[in-house]
């Protein structure tokens, strides 16, 4: 797999304009600086971290150091950051949210087949450093690994919004309301909102069975978040029950 890393910003327009203009960006080419010497870059997370107006981008590795790298955008080009110095076996995901209720944005990942953990960075907003880490929390700690995909939404409809994250080595899905100290909560009660075959077929060899994606959207037009992951939608069973006693069901969409 090659090294460098590829960019292709696209350009918005209003309806009515020409139609949108790619720029080719590379670190081949000195546009933007290459991500570090890791083949496999997993995650990847478009989020504006500085909380300046400009989305900017985080790479996820798990080959070597450093774990994850953040791409800052300025007004000469891009930035390299370093959210996580040390060697973790980053999945595929990745998620966004302000977990801790600073005003800016953290940043969510979990492990891949490897890991049996889901972690949360620290956003330090606005003391950055590039050579300087973010802290790391544990969301998840244990039991099954692989962890491809999470996404935070109220999926509960209680006001708060919770987040949701596949366990591939389980066959499940699970959901954790964020607790009232992320700080200093390391492992997050999650329970099960869906587990089993989620129509997962696999490449030609049978491998890599498992499902996989997190969204979230009001489907049904009900004024209610759901959650789409795998081939599934995950619902609200009952209209009729209190906030806090809600339960998921998963509804085939194919």
């Amino acid at each position: 797999m090659n090294r460098c890393l590829w960019l292709f910003p696209v350009l918005l327009s209003s309806l009515t304009a020409a139609e949108p203009r790619w720029s080719h960006l590379s670190s081949r080419n000195g546009d933007l600086p290459a991500p570090g010497a890791s083949t496999q870059q997993t995650g990847a997370l478009v989020a504006d971290l500085d909380r300046d107006g400009a989305d900017d981008f985080v790479l996820g590795f798990r080959q070597t150091a450093p774990a994850l790298v953040w791409y800052r955008r300025t007004g000469k080009g891009w930035d390299r950051y370093v959210i996580e110095k040390d060697f973790l076996t980053v999945e595929a995901g990745g998620a966004v949210h302000d977990i801790d209720g600073d005003g800016d944005p953290d940043v969510v990942f979990g492990g891949d087949w490897q890991s049996k953990e889901v972690w949360w960075w620290e956003n330090p907003y606005p003391d950055f450093d590039p050579n300087i880490s973010w802290k790391r929390h544990v969301i998840k700690k244990g039991g099954k690994t692989q962890h491809h995909d999470q996404v935070f939404g109220d999926f509960k409809n209680t006001g708060k919004p919770q987040i949701v994250f596949w366990n591939q080595g389980a066959k499940s899905l699970f959901i954790a309301d964020i607790p009232a100290d992320p700080r200093h909560t390391e492992a997050w009660l999650f329970a099960p909102v869906y587990s089993g075959e989620a129509g997962e077929k696999g490449d030609a060899s049978g491998a890599f069975k498992y499902a996989e994606g997190t969204t979230a959207a009001d489907i049904d037009g009900d004024g209610v978040v759901d959650l789409l992951a795998g081939i599934h939608r995950i619902v609200e069973a009952s209209a009729n029950r209190d906030r806090a006693g809600r339960r998921l069901r998963a509804v085939a969409l194919v």
